[in-house]
């Protein structure tokens, strides 16, 4: 992808959960730096109430429960990875592909025994840091490693930078899978089984059959069209029935699977639309 629309993208999600926090029908999306990090042009779009309305509107008329996603997964991932940490054992949170996620920022004011490391592409890690710097947010306790996906091991670069495997680590993984091919997401998951015990993992997904035969989805056609004008493709997919099996071959436990019906009775229950019907949340541990 151009490294510009790949800032691009990362930034339209950071957009979306800025906006959710002025949510009024549904909970309020919980990421208060989000607005911090994006640029200018974003944060106008965030603070105006008739920006935001008509933002809103045109999300749901091209990418109809994209937002809805985004807010849902937020509040899992925060509720989830707050459980965790709470715990106490925890030492090390690897965010892959972390875009502009913000937990390391929001995080790290009460759980500072934890080392941080986002992993991105290089050119989202340099766009990332020189908002963090213009935002004024401390980041000094975070380690960024850099990788270029297609040509770098993800997991050397991780020890190179001082990851220790035999510690408990929560891995996040959000907004990522979808786009990679079978035996990449087998081998993370491998890799998060080999770390120290009580490790997990959080990764969301698609069901194939989203991609597949996008007919059986009202919208379906929309959301391919738009992710292939972005420069990507959806390659993998987990129907919601076979993840148990699929994380076990890696050797991991499945401890919750969360699909869209239930993101949108828990958190969406007096909003108008729906998360898209093809999309879930996993949460494994290595049961050490």
């Amino acid at each position: 992808m151009k490294e510009n629309k790949y800032s691009h993208t990362v930034e339209g999600a950071a957009a979306m959960r800025a906006v959710g926090r002025y949510e009024t029908k549904a909970i309020p999306n919980p990421d208060d730096l989000a607005e911090k990090l994006i640029s200018t042009k974003y944060q106008i779009i965030v603070k105006n109430p008739i920006l935001r309305k008509l933002v809103l509107a045109l999300y749901n008329f091209r990418l109809p429960g994209i937002y809805e996603a985004h807010l849902c997964r937020t509040h899992y991932f925060d509720y989830i990875i707050k459980n965790e940490l709470n715990d106490g054992n925890v030492e090390q949170l690897l965010i892959l592909g972390a875009g502009l996620d913000t937990r390391a920022y929001r995080f790290s004011k009460f759980y500072n025994r934890v080392q941080f490391f986002e992993v991105d592409h290089p050119a989202t890690i340099e766009f990332k840091q020189k908002r963090l710097a213009e935002a004024q947010i401390d980041c000094k306790h975070v380690t960024f490693i850099t990788v270029d996906f297609e040509t770098e091991n993800t997991q050397d670069k991780l020890i190179l930078k001082g990851f220790d495997r035999s510690k408990r680590t929560i891995v996040l993984w959000e907004g990522v899978t979808m786009f990679l091919d079978k035996d990449t997401v087998a081998n993370m998951l491998q890799f998060v089984a080999s770390l120290g015990k009580k490790s997990s993992i959080l990764f969301d997904y698609v069901y194939p059959s989203f991609y597949e035969t996008p007919h059986l989805y009202k919208h379906a056609k929309k959301h391919l069209s738009y992710v292939i004008q972005s420069g990507v493709s959806y390659t993998f997919g987990l129907d919601f029935n076979e993840v148990n099996n699929f994380v076990t071959q890696q050797g991991l436990q499945l401890l919750s699977n969360f699909d869209a019906k239930k993101m949108n009775q828990q958190y969406l229950s007096k909003h108008k639309y729906n998360v898209t019907p093809w999309y879930a949340i996993a949460h494994c541990d290595n049961n050490g």
